[in-house]
């Protein structure tokens, strides 16, 4: 090995990947270290020994350690003498404690990964850094980006972080434009304060219930979370994607999903809600006493967490046209059915509510239900892998029960698509 370093070092090479395997632990000799010309540094599954010297990394603009054995001096040794550094991701280094990037003007996006490692404190202070990316697992872990005045992405995996801890950070963040938060499980309830950003992600972060939400620019919200309390100022989103996870148990929980949905009303034009095909299943004495909470939706894609055999299609597409009375388009898939994705393009009558023929079940709705005012649906079935169209129906309401015909149509699609599902599985294997 030492031997075929020195070849490449001789030939002055502008990267160096190193992958030794986890077999046995190398250490890599002194010489990376003075490598003036170098631009890019990977490491895997080796050792790093303090440098005996001033690091003189003159030209090195990309740092990756991976599974790399080393200790807090190493690191600050090394990015001390890489003036022109851009790029690190730290993967998974045992020995590294603590983690201090500072006074790099070059660097621009760090990654960092620790999953039981001992990492204790991350502090970075970067005035040209706009990305920063933390993993850090089943361990408590100090962080601290506020002085990344220019941070523009944001990610946090599985730290301890507090209410009062983020609100403080993002506070002091002006130009972040992507905040995601993924298995953060000290978060309850929590505030942001955001002028530009554009993008919010809540993943898992098991504790949250409720937040508050002062982000003029967000057009993308994205949340993974049972979350029972939602307030913002006026918000315009593109997008918002909400998933449920849990199985609906009562009258209350269905009041507290209508609640939130209803949050979205006036904000989005595109829902994406991933739960349980029971979910919008709104039992008949909620609907009868209840306003529908989408009622300026275009365009609803729902992602089916139940088997599919437990799903009756026309009892789906009732549920969520009661959330969305008029939606125009509709699509429905199953991520446990990687190979089909049914859409649905409605066209309507005049609502018969502006007509003076109020069916008893509109009497108390903004709109008339759509089985008054329907007036033809379009079904396509979607082949995804590879995409292609295989099946395009139109009914009409002249020609009778729609639900009858949509329920007709799942029967034929339901055995080809378990059937595909099936043989897929056998040809993935285990």
């Amino acid at each position: 090995m030492n031997r075929c370093l020195s070849y490449a070092f001789a030939s002055n090479v502008k990267e160096l990947k190193l992958d030794v395997g986890c077999c046995c632990i190398y250490n890599v000799p002194q010489i990376v270290f003075y490598l003036k010309s170098i631009y890019v540094l990977d490491f895997e599954f080796c050792k790093l020994e303090p440098p005996r010297s001033t690091v003189t990394l003159l030209s090195l603009r990309k740092l990756c350690l991976s599974f790399v054995h080393v200790d807090d001096e190493v690191i600050r040794d090394m990015v001390a003498g890489c003036p022109l550094i851009e790029y690190i991701n730290i993967n998974n280094c045992p020995g590294l404690k603590s983690l201090q990037l500072l006074g790099l003007n070059k660097l621009k996006e760090i990654k960092l990964d620790s999953n039981q490692c001992g990492l204790e404190r991350v502090y970075i202070n970067g005035v040209n850094v706009h990305s920063v990316d933390i993993k850090v697992y089943l361990e408590p872990c100090e962080v601290n980006v506020s002085s990344c005045k220019n941070l523009t992405h944001l990610r946090l995996d599985g730290l301890s972080i507090t209410d009062k801890w983020l609100y403080n950070q993002i506070s002091e963040l002006p130009f972040l434009e992507y905040l995601a938060l993924h298995y953060c499980m000290k978060l309850r309830s929590i505030n942001i304060s955001s002028p530009r950003l554009k993008e919010l992600v809540f993943e898992r972060c098991e504790e949250l219930v409720e937040f508050e939400l002062d982000t003029p620019n967000l057009s993308i919200f994205k949340c993974f979370n049972c979350v029972e309390s939602f307030s913002s100022n006026a918000l315009a989103l593109s997008q918002t994607l909400l998933c449920f996870i849990s199985h609906p148990v009562d009258n209350e929980w269905y009041l507290k999903f209508i609640k939130l949905l209803a949050r979205f009303n006036l904000c989005s034009n595109v829902l994406n809600l991933q739960c349980n095909h029971e979910a919008v299943l709104i039992p008949r004495e909620l609907r009868e006493i209840l306003c529908p909470p989408l009622t300026y939706h275009k365009h609803v894609s729902f992602s089916v967490l139940s088997e599919i055999l437990e799903v009756s299609l026309a009892n789906l597409v009732d549920g969520l046209l009661w959330i969305t009375p008029h939606a125009e388009t509709l699509s429905i898939e199953w991520p446990n059915i990687n190979f089909y994705e049914l859409s649905f393009q409605f066209s309507y009558k005049k609502k018969l509510t502006y007509e003076g023929e109020t069916p008893s079940c509109c009497q108390s709705l903004p709109l008339s239900c759509w089985k008054h005012c329907i007036k033809e649906v379009k079904i396509e079935c979607t082949e995804k892998y590879p995409r292609r169209q295989i099946n395009r129906e139109s009914f009409s309401s002249e020609d009778g029960d729609i639900m009858e015909k949509i329920n007709d149509l799942w029967k034929s699609l339901l055995d080809m698509m378990i059937l595909h599902s099936k043989i897929f599985a056998e040809y993935a294997g285990p």
